[in-house]
């Protein structure tokens, strides 16, 4: 068990996060944290905003690597940090999404951060629902994904057509048909630094565009982000907040140091992560102690995805 988060409101900003390494980020499983992206109070929206102007202005004027690395590893779990979903649900996820907003606002990062963490430890300890006669619910899920439609094929094969991706011989069939890349194909640790005259500027008009432009109910990848949270930063009618309307211009910088390779390994390895679906490839359930045949469906991260 990892050992308790330590800093407290009065630490120096976002140290909350510095236990945290890479693995905690790339495979803490967003997913397992259920988050409704399409009913993100219209009251936080703008909180929502505001933070990520706050994060990401710390990280344009962040003079260390560790000031950086902060505001990086809280872009990964900025979503299931504060949208995920109470136990119980309903109400409380609203009554807990205000608080975790006044927390953050308060400074007092720790115990945001330890709730997020104790959510994790949770999901990971829940297992999975029984699976009886389910071949019609695996038979409309693949439909559902040659229509394109990934996000309502997910939700059928999160708990029906998916097979137990801890099971040794259902990984071992992963690593097989979506093997890591060849050291020839992965990016450098480090790449060349661009002329400013040939460097990529992305601009907050486009990044607007975009954003508003999002399809909603797509599916996510391995990390907490969706499209919505993003659609949300770039609302129709401006936020009252001038922090909350910078959040578009600040998503554009950091889109503009994606292009040109300004981040460091580890954050693009984390943004580059798949997350794999090993999906049941016959449509009939395998026997009680029988490795079932899978194909690998693979979702990256919705984030990535829209700035690139």
């Amino acid at each position: 068990t990892r050992a308790p988060n330590r800093a407290r409101p009065e630490d120096e900003w976002g140290s909350a996060v510095d236990h945290l390494d890479v693995m905690d980020l790339a495979g803490f499983n967003g997913n397992a944290l259920s988050i409704d992206a399409g009913k993100i109070p219209p009251e936080h929206r703008e909180n929502w905003a505001e933070f990520n102007t706050e994060v990401l202005t710390h990280l344009q004027h962040a003079t260390t690597d560790l000031e950086r690395d902060r505001c990086y590893k809280l872009m990964i779990v900025a979503p299931s940090l504060f949208f995920r979903k109470s136990a119980r649900g309903g109400h409380r996820t609203v009554r807990a999404i205000a608080n975790r907003f006044a927390a953050w606002r308060s400074g007092d990062h720790a115990s945001l951060i330890d709730g997020w963490a104790k959510a994790i430890a949770l999901s990971r300890g829940s297992e999975p629902r029984e699976r009886t006669e389910l071949d019609n619910e695996v038979k409309k899920a693949l439909g559902k994904l040659e229509r394109g439609l990934v996000s309502d094929a997910a939700r059928l094969l999160e708990s029906h057509g998916v097979a137990d991706i801890f099971n040794p011989e259902i990984l071992e069939q992963m690593r097989l048909k979506h093997p890591i890349r060849k050291p020839e194909n992965r990016m450098p640790d480090s790449l060349p630094i661009p002329d400013p005259s040939e460097r990529l500027n992305v601009l907050p008009e486009t990044v607007r565009r975009v954003y508003s432009a999002l399809p909603r109910e797509k599916a996510q990848g391995a990390s907490a982000w969706r499209y919505e949270m993003l659609t949300a930063l770039a609302p129709s009618v401006p936020f009252a907040s001038e922090a909350a309307n910078e959040a578009v211009s600040c998503h554009a910088w950091f889109a503009t140091g994606l292009a040109n390779g300004d981040f460091p390994p580890w954050f693009n390895f984390v943004l580059a992560a798949v997350r794999l679906i090993p999906l049941h490839k016959s449509d009939q359930m395998p026997l009680a102690g029988e490795t079932p045949d899978v194909r690998p469906i693979g979702i990256s991260c919705a984030l990535r995805r829209a700035l690139t």
